[in-house]
């Protein structure tokens, strides 16, 4: 059965807050480190404590920027994802439906620190679907719309998608 190309696009697309809240860190550390420097080199005499504070925002301008850094890759792959009758298409790259090996969809709790056999925390729903040419598309709960595009698969494949580690 033929099926129009379905597009869902992801719930937060762009580079978010977290992105502009780090780097605007790391651009505060190296303008107050830029300064520090400046006014040691203007006294010539290094106080008891510049080097501390020299070295604490050299950490958090490297922290700030890896954050920032780490949004930015993040956010290449966040894109659209495309079902039809042949093929999906994310982030990941396309997967002929033929090529798919396992669809499931995977419910992770944390565990608690103290007591590993009790789950504490949020539990995250995150769609994983397996190839056999090694391509693995992970789709989490908070990006996308899970369960409508677990009804798209199911309308273009015609089978069902089970929940849990019971693969189809």
């Amino acid at each position: 059965m033929e099926i129009e190309p379905i597009v869902f696009n992801p719930r937060n697309p762009g580079l978010g807050l977290d992105f502009w809240v780090a780097l605007g860190i790391a651009c505060l550390a190296g303008i107050a480190l830029w300064r520090i420097n400046r006014r040691q080199r203007e006294r010539k005499t290094a106080g008891s404590l510049q080097p501390v504070w020299s070295l604490l925002f050299f950490i958090v301008l490297l922290i700030g920027a890896g954050t920032s850094a780490f949004f930015c890759w993040m956010n290449t792959r966040t894109g659209p994802v495309v079902i039809t009758s042949e093929y999906l298409q994310t982030p990941m790259g396309r997967t002929p439906w033929s090529e798919v090996q396992k669809i499931y969809l995977h419910t992770d709790q944390q565990r608690s620190l103290i007591d590993p056999a009790l789950k504490t925390g949020e539990v995250t729903k995150v769609l994983v679907v397996e190839g056999k040419n090694g391509i693995t598309h992970l789709l989490w709960e908070d990006q996308y719309d899970l369960a409508a595009i677990l009804e798209a698969i199911e309308k273009a494949r015609g089978e069902e998608v089970e929940e849990g580690g019971t693969p189809r």
